[in-house]
């Protein structure tokens, strides 16, 4: 966090041209968990003063949230069993410690899913060189 607000400082004192402008961050996926604190650490150092704000897209914020929103996401297009996603869900697996309920709904899932792309259902998957599935 401490390198990247002093890269940022350095940055607009090399290119001081850009220092009057407004400075936003933007950031998606991963950069949900890192941008708002590198912009906490801008606002409460300083040394940016043109800082405007942030803005991310599609944040990953909390782990939990990942296999939960995943797994929900292959039971809405009727990928996965409703049975195995309700007992996902009713017991709770994305928030408690594992159980054996949780772990064969996830398992199953994830078998039933293996070598699908989770970030675009509706798209081919290619296996190899000018391969399509």
């Amino acid at each position: 966090r401490r390198v990247h607000g002093s890269f940022m400082v350095a940055f607009l004192q090399e290119f001081d041209h850009l220092k009057g402008r407004p400075f936003y961050l933007s950031s998606e996926s991963y950069g949900g968990h890192y941008l708002p604190t590198l912009a906490r650490l801008l606002v409460e150092r300083g040394g940016v003063s043109n800082f405007k704000g942030f803005a991310v897209g599609n944040p990953y914020t909390w782990a939990p949230y990942t296999n939960y929103g995943m797994y929900g996401t292959f039971a809405g297009h009727q990928l996965v069993p409703p049975a195995v996603w309700q007992t996902y869900d009713q017991q709770d697996c994305a928030f408690q410690p594992p159980s054996a309920a949780c772990d064969e709904a996830m398992g199953t899932m994830d078998n039933l899913t293996a070598g699908l792309d989770p970030y675009g259902l509706d798209f081919p998957v290619c296996h190899g060189a000018g391969a399509v599935a």
